[in-house]
């Protein structure tokens, strides 16, 4: 292998390592902000990176910013039905969304209301 095709193969391993650095640290934020408004530009303006460092690296972990929010917001929202009490208000508030919202959201992506999760979890 010449240095040429030894640096391009160097290359592309470092940006995948950057792609996953990336990634968590995107999943991180989303996490520690999961009741606040989360947009791209908060998260690269904070952290430093360009926006479409972070759509390309997303995308090579074939998912998107709105699709981790999304998903995280599911996440927490399952935990807190199933061990803690808190009223569905509530635990919409925690995850970013008004009560109506979540329940919405929340069926389309689980295929039951927070009340019905919650009721078969107990």
């Amino acid at each position: 292998m010449s240095s040429m095709e030894h640096a391009n193969v160097y290359h592309r391993i470092e940006t995948v390592e950057n792609y996953t650095e990336i990634r968590d640290a995107a999943q991180t934020y989303i996490r520690d902000n999961l009741d606040k408004r989360l947009v791209i530009t908060d998260f690269v303006r904070d952290k430093g990176f360009s926006q479409r460092q972070v759509q390309r690296a997303l995308s090579y972990h074939d998912t998107n910013w709105q699709r981790m929010v999304l998903d995280e917001r599911m996440i927490r929202a399952e935990q807190l039905l199933t061990h803690s009490g808190e009223p569905i208000g509530r635990v919409a508030e925690m995850v970013g969304y008004n009560h109506s919202q979540f329940t919405r959201i929340f069926k389309t992506e689980k295929g039951e209301t927070p009340e019905d999760f919650r009721k078969s979890r107990q």
